[in-house]
């Protein structure tokens, strides 16, 4: 029976957290903006980048496996997106747990459990990503190359390694990690680890062609990406913890997974495995050396988990054979971040969104300050925004819960919008500031049957003016550049602004970002309120306080 525990835990668990997949919604702003690419190629029957596009040359993989399965079975590009993504994260799951449970000699199941328990394991399969179709033939390529003795199998590890590059270009990053392991279990045939990095850079520059992507835009792209620091938004009273790098980290690593994992490592280093940390190291170098302060989401991350989990599993498993004392004590303390939600009240950020579900309230403490209260319940802890959408720091066993109620609210709202959206007065224009919002936007009119019949772009690619018809319906979509920085810190003077320069008497704003609904909401007189993030008022007799 005990032999069983793991089993009926894992599959408990992924049933549970599975919860999450659904409903599918458009959460998430890049896969909104590769559907909407996707959704234009199909229509003009031409695969190439286009208007809609997003960062196509650094995943032209993804945008040939979505234009293929929609070609042959049609539908939604978006709903086949989430519905590819699922299957990529389940198939991912599994052969994680492979590799880690063939390498540390220990039960599948129970290491499916430990994964299952990092929130961005599941999270990375509520929405969908290139990041998860890369991830899967990463795993499976390690899996060839580590776990299989022939050196044909262990080359074809290289092959997927190229077809995760050619899906998602970061995967590259992992590419020294593949190659070296491949070199160690070989080292008595040097000419094969040549073979096997010819093979991965002409399979990778063969692919590219074949797809119709430009290998050096792509490095341009990614050459920006790297340029820049990414600062995220802080929180009022631990700033450091409010960067987007260190609110990724949050996501794979809870509390007592921080622990475990430093004590893994000291594991390491007094019994000497050197080899271990020398993959551990060797597998993450090349990505802290390029990306670090550059992290703009977990997902990032999201092709290290194995490797972070290396040192976690394997002191678990020799902790329990010495002392099964110790693992419950983390268990206890891990039932605290898992169970016990903390939630915060700002007086400087009144937009924040509320998390569900809240089983029992536990403790509620007033303060005085800027944090105005403190409470615990037994339920989901504050949400804290990523790029890819909302995380919990607290509460983690109810995350599947918050997503599912978070995409149903957000489905509502979309709902509503489109339907405004498909009667809209003659010469409405809809006015975003936001890229996400932009994205939106166009999604919801491709999807009602809309096309594009002009794109304007500016110069420095920060605004863009689209016309969409529909039999007689014409309708101007504007994204408007503005000073993030001045319109995150509440100043109406760069949305009033906007407003002023629409070129259109009656606009639809359309505002995905709760601090810049709440700017609106609060500061606006006479509009209509279509949903959350919808608002539709005419020039003439919008005021701004």
């Amino acid at each position: 029976m005990t032999a069983r525990i793991p089993l009926l835990l894992f599959l408990l668990f992924f049933v549970y957290f599975a919860t999450g997949f659904f409903p599918v919604c458009r959460s998430e702003g890049d896969a909104v903006n590769i559907a909407n690419g996707v959704h234009v190629q199909l229509a003009t029957a031409t695969f190439q980048e286009n208007d809609f596009t997003y960062r196509f040359h650094s995943q032209p993989g993804t945008y040939a496996l979505l234009y293929l399965i929609t070609s042959l079975f049609k539908g939604d590009t978006y709903i086949n997106f989430s519905i590819l993504s699922i299957i990529a994260f389940i198939l991912a799951l599994l052969t994680a747990t492979l590799l880690l449970s063939r390498i540390l000699s220990m039960d599948f199941f129970l290491v499916g459990v430990i994964l299952i328990l990092c929130q961005e394991t599941f999270c990375a399969g509520y929405y969908p990503s290139s990041t998860i179709f890369a991830y899967l033939f990463l795993a499976v390529s390690f899996c060839l190359v580590i776990l299989t003795e022939k050196p044909g199998y262990q080359l074809s590890g290289f092959i997927l390694l190229a077809f995760a590059v050619w899906l998602r270009f970061d995967a590259i990053m992992l590419a020294p990690l593949l190659w070296i392991l491949f070199l160690q279990r070989n080292y008595r045939q040097p000419v094969l680890p040549i073979l096997g990095g010819s093979l991965l850079f002409f399979l990778i520059m063969i692919l590219y062609r074949l797809s119709a992507a430009n290998i050096f835009t792509m490095m341009k792209d990614f050459s920006q990406h790297t340029g820049k620091i990414y600062r995220g938004t802080f929180l009022p009273f631990i700033p450091f913890l409010g960067r987007d790098d260190m609110k990724s980290y949050i996501a794979i690593f809870s509390f007592p997974y921080l622990i475990i994992f430093v004590l893994g490592l000291v594991n390491y280093l007094k019994k000497k495995k050197i080899s271990r940390m020398a993959v551990i190291i060797g597998g993450i170098a090349p990505f802290l050396i390029l990306m670090t302060g550059k992290i703009t989401s977990p997902k990032y991350l999201y092709y290290y988990i194995p490797l972070f989990f290396l040192p976690i599993c394997e002191w678990i498993k020799e902790s329990w054979e010495h002392t099964g004392k110790l693992i419950l004590i983390i268990i206890v303390l891990s039932s605290m971040q898992y169970i016990i939600g903390i939630h915060t009240v700002y007086g400087s950020k009144p937009h924040r969104s509320e998390s569900r579900p809240r089983i029992l309230h536990l403790l509620h403490k007033r303060l005085e300050g800027d944090l105005q209260q403190i409470s615990l319940v037994c339920g989901a802890g504050d949400l804290y925004p990523t790029a890819d959408f909302y995380r919990l720091s607290s509460g983690l066993v109810f995350a599947p819960l918050t997503w599912n109620f978070l995409k149903k609210e957000l489905n509502i709202n979309h709902g509503k919008t489109t339907d405004f959206i498909n009667n809209l007065p003659q010469g409405t224009t809809i006015l975003t500031t936001r890229m996400e919002s932009f994205r939106l936007a166009v999604n919801i009119l491709l999807k009602s049957d809309f096309t594009c019949q002009d794109f304007k772009r500016s110069n420095d690619d920060e605004q863009f003016e689209a016309y969409f018809s529909r039999e007689e319906q014409n309708i101007r979509l504007i994204k408007d550049y503005y000073d993030e920085t001045a319109y995150a810190q509440r100043d109406r003077k760069p949305l009033a602004s906007r407003i002023n320069h629409c070129p259109s008497s009656n606009i639809l704003l359309i505002a995905t970002a709760p601090w810049e609904q709440h700017l609106f909401q609060s500061s606006a007189r006479n509009f209509l309120r279509i949903s959350d993030l919808a608002f539709f008022f005419r020039k003439e007799e919008i005021s701004l306080l």
